[in-house]
């Protein structure tokens, strides 16, 4: 009998979400290692890379940005994948590329901490993804199968990074560090990965953990299918509703299909709530003559 042992830890993508916001937050004036950073700087350096110029869709970007990485708002705080792009090997290519240019007076001193941050971060991301092919790039990633994993240790060095920068305010959670909550957060995804690889995993390997699977994404989509059909249920509708979910039948299903126009991500998909309640055969009018 296969043994199946299921835990939800922490959210590796709205962490993400809220470092990345950090970095936007007028009210913080982020430092590391006596360098000032914001997700101004950055924006600055890709505006200076012309790519902002380039708008129809057959130009050739270097840096896979939009406007819609920098001038957020509350729809676009929310969405992962720019947020994630901001702390990526892209970007940290984007700033090299700009302070080795000879046209500009940027040091590369000046945005070295911002660099390390996000290479550690832009790490962490790939190991809880657990995917090692990704667009055709190896990640070098693997599913964590032991209590001592390569994995583990990585993931500590990045809270060893986090706590270097904590402790530059003396241990306080200063305008100069992100919020308490975000640190906070990332120290108990670390510590859950860790725990549960020593309670479940086996020295031997013969257990394997799919790192990538625990979050709470997975039952939010689920639950958010369900409301769909039926925003206020019984118990017996519920029951029905989530079997309607998992049979991957219905009209609800169009609902949730990807979106797959624009290089944004922000362009409207293909089918509207218009389109989902119009009938299915509709009636001709018919038309009178004199």
């Amino acid at each position: 009998m296969l043994e199946v042992v299921i835990v939800i830890g922490g959210e590796m993508p709205h962490w993400v979400k809220k470092f990345r916001n950090a970095f936007d937050n007028k009210s913080r004036d982020l430092k590391f290692r006596g360098k000032a950073m914001a997700l101004l700087m950055i924006y600055e350096i890709w505006l200076a890379s012309g790519d902002h110029c380039m708008t129809s869709t057959a130009s050739l970007r270097r840096y896979n940005f939009t406007h819609d990485h920098y001038n957020l708002n509350a729809y676009l705080k929310m969405r992962v994948f720019l947020a994630v792009q901001i702390p990526s090997a892209t970007c940290i290519k984007m700033i090299k590329d700009h302070c080795e240019d000879d046209s500009n007076e940027a040091v590369i001193a000046d945005y070295q901490p911002m660099i390390d941050l996000f290479a550690k971060v832009d790490r962490l991301v790939d190991i809880w993804n657990g995917t090692n092919h990704k667009k055709g790039k190896v990640r070098d990633v693997e599913l964590i199968n032991k209590p001592k994993h390569r994995h583990i240790t990585e993931l500590f060095d990045v809270l060893r990074l986090f706590e270097e920068w904590r402790k530059e305010g003396k241990g306080k959670f200063t305008k100069n560090f992100i919020t308490k909550q975000t640190y906070e957060d990332l120290v108990w995804m670390v510590f859950g990965i860790a725990a549960v690889a020593c309670l479940y995993l086996d020295d031997d390997g013969s257990k394997t953990m799919h790192q990538g699977r625990g979050g709470t994404d997975v039952n939010e989509n689920f639950f958010s299918r369900m409301r769909y059909i039926n925003s206020n249920p019984t118990m017996q509708q519920a029951r029905e509703a989530a079997s309607q979910v998992t049979s991957g039948s219905g009209m609800h299903i169009k609902a949730f299909q990807s979106k797959n126009k624009g290089n944004s991500g922000t362009a409207e998909g293909d089918v509207t709530v218009k389109d989902l309640c119009a009938p299915l055969n509709p009636k001709r009018q018919k038309t009178g003559h004199k």
